[in-house]
């Protein structure tokens, strides 16, 4: 289904949201974050194209409630600012 397909991706879309807001956070207390293996740069450019791909998958998937993955998207969009 639609959300299976995408729980994945919005999984780790919120996940490096975090990591980007927490890269001298989790430096400091030894946590692990993306941006130890990915720079800023990429991990943000991953952001993005996660973004895009989900809202392609509103279209390619038929997704006929749209509303809660329109939510989601925009606000992957506004912490990726």
């Amino acid at each position: 289904t639609g959300v299976q397909t995408c729980a994945l991706p919005i999984w780790i879309a919120f996940q490096i949201c975090d990591d980007l807001a927490d890269v001298k956070q989790d430096e400091l207390n030894g946590k692990p974050n993306i941006c130890e293996f990915l720079s800023v740069v990429d991990a943000s450019d991953v952001l993005v194209y996660l973004v895009e791909w989900l809202k392609s998958q509103i279209v390619n998937l038929q997704i006929v409630n749209t509303e809660l993955l329109k939510e989601i998207i925009g606000i992957l969009q506004m912490k990726n600012v």
